[in-house]
């Protein structure tokens, strides 16, 4: 009940109780934490038939032996746009800080279905055989990108992830051994 002469105002405990309520409403619109309450940490770590096809998908790159992807700067994005194209969903020829941009904005990557998500949020959608990417944000990594990758045995805050980057390529690898523990993104796509 609000205190006399502050009608329709409520208090800030309220106003975040409310807030968090729309977040989480927001979240479940999304479809990424759609899992049974009933369902445990086993049904996130399980890479389904889906999951599978999408790992046999990045492996058919050989990124450590292909010479289309040598382990440069150049070459991070490349390798993560072929993946992306394979997968039927493309993605613009921006660099890595306005593709940032793309995923998150009404007019890019929302309405094609991409979510910004968490790293362990990303892991679950390539468990599930959806397309998830990292972006680097940090100094040294912001021309850095990478596909995460299935994995049963990963870690939900160090996501597995196929990349190339300067001077050595990671199949797999981690998001922390390929961003050098830099601020990165995830984004996933809900198909």
């Amino acid at each position: 009940m609000a205190p006399p002469g502050k009608k329709g105002r409520l208090d800030p405990a309220q106003q975040k109780a409310q807030a968090f309520k729309r977040y989480q409403a927001r979240r479940a619109a999304d479809g990424f934490e759609d899992s049974p309450s009933n369902m445990g940490s086993a049904w996130k770590s399980f890479v389904g038939e889906r999951g599978q096809r999408l790992k046999a998908l990045i492996q058919s790159f050989n990124v450590l032996a292909n010479p289309k992807y040598p382990p440069t700067l150049d070459h991070s994005l490349l390798l993560v746009r072929d993946i992306l194209a394979r997968t039927g969903t493309p993605v613009p020829d921006l660099p890595p800080m306005r593709l940032v941009e793309w995923f998150v904005s009404l007019q890019g990557g929302r309405p094609q279905g991409w979510r910004e998500v968490t790293g362990g949020l990303a892991q679950i959608a390539a468990n599930d055989g959806r397309p998830a990417v990292v972006l680097g944000l940090g100094p040294n990594t912001n021309l850095l990108a990478a596909i995460v990758c299935p994995d049963e045995a990963s870690n939900a805050a160090n996501p597995t992830v196929v990349m190339v980057t300067e001077g050595y390529a990671l199949d797999p690898g981690t998001v922390l051994q390929g961003f050098r523990g830099q601020p990165v993104r995830f984004f996933a796509h809900g198909q």
